[in-house]
């Protein structure tokens, strides 16, 4: 069985009316990413792009109503699968029932200056991953792993949770056997590509991108001359230092673009 949720997605105001006076009074904390000085670094192709205008405006304005409306969104969400897990109870079921809570992409809170969700940055590309299954021995539930896994990865573990066998074509990979050992090396890294495109006034940049366990690179494949950046993921998680033009790290750029090519060519071929 697959349920969507609409929630968390605009319109922002559109709660469980039951959640109307969650965090009324409370201030959110920010990333430290979501600030007008940040907005300004960016490259001016990416100012002007879809929802960084309208993002700045929300910035100089102040943002906790936004982020109180998301999260009450998020609230009625975790209401919601609690009635569902409450029904498995009830008919017996949950025992023999796995659950995978997954979501299609994440979403920007005016970090960097953005809202929206269409650049490679980690608030956009980054989403909540849970498995429960209740068969699984009580020592290996609970378990958090920080392999890179992707979307594309449900169909083979949704398969494998059920016994059945799959075409050899289909693209992911199972993580089931992350579930028997979190720490196990899962995939090297992974091609990222965003090419849904809006042009003025409501600009999508086109951007591509490699991503592993200690680097990304990211690639805006419509501008010229070309805009690359590099981030180093063990260090800066919050993508603030872009090092592609350090020329102490035009090794490891060059290593990552080439993995770039390589991703781009075998996705091509799919």
């Amino acid at each position: 069985m697959s349920i969507s949720y609409k929630s968390p997605h605009a319109p922002w105001q559109d709660w469980d009316r039951r959640f109307k006076d969650l965090h009324s009074d409370e201030i959110i904390p920010l990333k430290s990413t979501a600030t007008l000085e940040a907005a300004a670094k960016q490259p001016q192709f990416l100012q002007n792009s879809l929802e960084s205008e309208r993002m700045r405006g929300w910035l100089k304005k102040g943002i906790q109503s936004w982020y109180r409306h998301y999260y009450r969104l998020i609230a009625g969400l975790d209401f919601s699968i609690g009635k569902v897990c409450d029904l498995l109870k009830k008919y017996g079921v949950k025992d023999n029932t796995a659950i995978i809570f997954i979501s299609d992409n994440g979403h920007f809170m005016g970090e960097h200056g953005f809202g929206g969700k269409w650049l490679l940055y980690e608030e956009s590309i980054r989403i909540p991953c849970f498995i429960y299954d209740p068969r699984l021995p009580k020592e290996k539930r609970g378990k958090v792993s920080s392999e890179l896994v992707l979307n594309i990865d449900m169909y083979r573990t949704i398969a494998e949770l059920a016994g059945v066998k799959v075409n050899s074509e289909i693209q992911g990979k199972s993580l089931v056997p992350l579930l028997a050992n979190p720490n196990m090396k899962f995939r090297e890294g992974s091609f990222f590509e965003h090419h849904f495109t809006l042009r003025a006034p409501n600009i999508i940049a086109q951007s591509e991108g490699y991503r592993n366990s200690d680097w990304k690179y990211i690639r805006y494949t419509e501008q010229d001359p070309i805009v690359e950046e590099l981030y180093d993921m063990r260090q800066d998680i919050l993508e603030e230092h872009n090092l592609s033009v350090s020329p102490e790290y035009q090794q490891i750029l060059k290593q990552l673009r080439s993995s770039w090519e390589r991703g781009r060519r075998e996705a091509s071929k799919k």
